[in-house]
């Protein structure tokens, strides 16, 4: 914004009142606008509590805030002298000019120290923005399939807390199609473990699916929790909004301290007499289940494929 440069000398002499009065109604704009919008970012960043300085932010921010404040109220006293001048052809104008030579030093000074100090904020925020990234990517490359766990209990309030996340999951046309159903009775998983592999026994072979049955809970792993997650069966993109889904709440654990593993045999617990427990709706089909507790092993990443990427262009003319 342009400033009628003040003559340290005396009080803007060759400038008309006319541009002294519109330069006042320009920078009242400017500052209640700029004011605002540093309420909005306070606002905002009450919510920002993983920026380890943030407190001390947000006072500065409510600081420069009432500096901007005080500085509107300025210019408006300044231009209300020089509507006076404007009206009153008589009066002498060189007190309004004075007011506006004080005025302007401290006006230009607030705003570039309101710029000054959005830059910071904005540069902080990005900041953050990398290092959640990073957390993101570093959890997507260190969350495993464990298949043995610990006899501790995982505390509820952890599950529901993994759940949400499921629930924040994309989805086809937004329908959310997943419900969720928890256990953490022992004894009810090792029966269902077992039932499962029994029902397993009665129905076409699965060359892949037995493949650990060296240990005890070849189903369920041993895990302390067991969650079942069922869809729509007419719904044709529900397996590909329950993979969001499942993985959101593999990665929550992660970040949680816990461990987890997809368990596609999960879903023949329709084949069972423990299927009445789901509480699942008519038309509704279990599509996994997860298992979630403190893992007793640390698999490695197992290789992965390279060879997969294909790039698509145009076709050749």
């Amino acid at each position: 914004m342009g400033t009628p440069q003040a003559d340290p000398n005396g009080p803007l002499l060759d400038v008309s009142i006319t541009s002294l009065r519109q330069q006042c109604e320009d920078w009242s704009s400017a500052l209640a606008f700029e004011r605002d919008e540093l309420a909005v970012l306070a606002g905002l960043l009450r919510n920002k509590s993983s920026i380890a300085t943030i407190d001390r932010v947000i006072d500065e921010l409510i600081a420069m805030i009432a500096e901007l404040q005080a500085r509107q109220q300025d210019v408006v006293h300044v231009r209300s002298l020089l509507d006076e001048v404007l009206t009153d052809g008589t009066m002498d104008d060189r007190p309004a000019r004075e007011a506006f030579h004080r005025t302007a030093g401290p006006v230009t000074s607030a705003m570039e120290h309101e710029t000054a100090l959005k830059h910071r904020i904005m540069d902080l925020v990005r900041s953050e923005r990398s290092g959640i990234g990073h957390v993101v990517l570093q959890a997507i490359q260190e969350r495993r399939s464990v298949r043995s766990y610990r006899s501790d209990p995982v505390p509820m309030d952890l599950i529901e807390r993994i759940i949400d996340a499921g629930r924040a999951a994309p989805s086809a046309l937004d329908r959310q199609p997943w419900r969720f159903h928890v256990t953490d009775d022992r004894s009810l998983i090792r029966d269902m473990d077992k039932a499962i592999s029994e029902a397993m026994h009665a129905l076409p072979p699965l060359p892949h699916a037995m493949q650990r049955s060296g240990r005890t809970d070849t189903i369920f792993h041993g895990a302390p929790v067991v969650v079942f997650l069922s869809a729509p069966e007419n719904d044709p993109w529900a397996d590909l909004d329950m993979g969001a889904c499942a993985q959101n709440m593999m990665l929550a654990a992660h970040a949680l301290g816990l461990s987890t593993c997809p368990v596609g045999l999960g879903r023949f617990v329709a084949h069972t007499r423990f299927r009445s427990l789901l509480r699942s709706g008519p038309g509704e089909e279990v599509k996994l289940a997860l298992v979630i507790g403190i893992g007793a092993e640390h698999p490695a990443m197992p290789a992965r494929k390279r060879d997969n990427l294909f790039r698509i262009g145009a076709p050749a003319a």
